[in-house]
């Protein structure tokens, strides 16, 4: 049984609005299609070149990874999704790549999150990277510190949501310098932690007010919610103090920004020259 997945489908090329058919990678097994591998390194995994007219452009999917000869296991999320739907293609598609073993390799309990820009530097042909820690599925991390020990307990105290979404985010950090970072681009988590572990300070530095836009924001992930989200990141951006916390204003732009970019409503070239400037 194969474990590389694809599927066909049939799109309408944007150069000559003529219909084409594209074959999209879900699955790639680089011991199996070594052939892909070179076009994972160069990005070009879900490129596509119209037969008609020859334009050249690439289809947001997710993919995962499987690497066998270094027993790690990669996915790399689509853009502009939220993260519980790039949560649940990763869960049905490592089901799908696990139901093609005989034996079950110990290693697809842990998935390495990747955005596609790190592609090159994570398949670079000398196979040699930067170590990076991950997170198992039963939350184990793979470095130490007291730092990393408190994340973990926190995770105990955050709601089944929150619970998710920062373990997810820990998959990819390799620092606590990282994972802050990270956090600047998740508010209302962000707002919980710093509950959680009694930061005062910080608290202190974030208008009430906030929390009850942050949480009705978390659950706008459709993209007829944009006109919403934008409408509620706005209030956000009044409520926050720059001056004071700069890195949750810039937070909150940046998501205003990416909203703005997805929201169905209003001319398109206004929204993207307003997000330009967030």
């Amino acid at each position: 049984m194969s474990r590389s997945y694809s599927e066909t489908t049939t799109i309408k090329c944007p150069g000559c609005r003529q219909k084409m058919s594209v074959e999209i990678w879900r699955i790639v097994d680089t011991q199996e299609r070594p052939d892909l591998l070179d076009r994972i390194r160069k990005k070009e995994i879900h490129a596509v070149v119209c037969g008609n007219c020859g334009h050249k452009g690439r289809i947001n999917a997710p993919l995962l990874i499987n690497v066998p000869e270094r027993e790690e296991l990669f996915f790399v999320r689509a853009e502009k999704t939220s993260e519980k739907e790039n949560r649940n293609t990763r869960d049905l598609l490592v089901k799908k790549l696990a139901a093609s073993f005989e034996e079950l390799p110990e290693y697809l309990d842990t998935v390495e999150i990747l955005h596609r820009d790190e592609l090159p530097e994570v398949f670079r042909k000398s196979d040699e990277r930067p170590v990076q820690k991950r997170v198992s599925s039963s939350g184990e991390n793979g470095g130490s510190g007291a730092s990393e020990s408190e994340m973990m307990q926190l995770l105990a105290e955050l709601s089944q949501e929150e619970h998710e979404l920062l373990a997810e985010m820990m998959q990819r950090i390799s620092s606590p310098e990282e994972f802050m970072l990270a956090l600047d681009q998740h508010p209302k988590l962000r707002l919980a932690i710093e509950r959680l572990a009694g930061d005062s300070e910080g608290d202190a530095d974030i208008a009430e007010e906030l929390h009850p836009i942050l949480s009705e924001i978390e659950q706008l992930t459709q993209i007829s919610d944009m006109p919403q989200r934008v409408k509620l990141y706005r209030q956000a951006l009044l409520l926050a103090d720059r001056r004071q916390n700069p890195e949750l204003w810039a937070a909150l732009s940046g998501e205003l920004g990416d909203s703005l970019q997805q929201n169905p409503l209003g001319e398109r070239a206004d929204n993207i020259e307003e997000a330009i400037r967030c």
